[in-house]
């Protein structure tokens, strides 16, 4: 009887590592379809978050000049004239696809106003106006009614 020397290499054989490749590859490719929407829908959240909150400074700053305003002009629907106890006027307007006040942007020039519109009131105006984000597509719009507070 011949004796064969022990094999005393130690190690997978090729088809030990062939399995392990396709169960590491299988789940990557679960990890990746899990995450990639994920990704989407957080991307889509935080531009939702920032039209929010660009409505929100635009609403502010209207709503600052309202508390002190004497009279509310509306010279056409895109254009809100606030006059003020000084004398000065502070001037709202669409400027192609941003808001102005007093030719200074209100928001940041990555948001797109789509649309913006004044209706003069008694002692206040009503507001209407559309954002977008060209990014994503993600629209947010908002109507609210800003009274002047100063009882003239």
């Amino acid at each position: 009887m011949k004796n064969f020397p022990k094999n005393t290499t130690s190690g997978f054989t090729l088809m030990e590592m062939l399995v392990a490749m396709a169960l590491g590859a299988f789940v990557l490719i679960m990890l990746m379809m899990i995450m990639i929407p994920s990704f989407k829908n957080i991307r889509d959240i935080r531009a939702t978050q920032k039209l929010h909150a660009d409505s929100v400074q635009i609403i502010d700053t209207l709503s600052y000049y309202a508390e002190k305003a004497t009279l509310f002009t509306v010279p056409n629907s895109s254009t809100l004239v606030i006059s003020l106890p000084d004398g000065s006027f502070a001037t709202t307007t669409l400027n192609g696809t941003a808001i102005t006040e007093n030719d200074l942007l209100m928001i940041d020039s990555d948001t797109e106003v789509t649309s913006l519109q004044f209706k003069n009131l008694a002692r206040s105006f009503r507001m209407s106006f559309t954002l977008k984000n060209p990014e994503t597509g993600k629209t947010f719009s908002a109507t609210t009614t800003i009274t002047r507070r100063n009882g003239s």
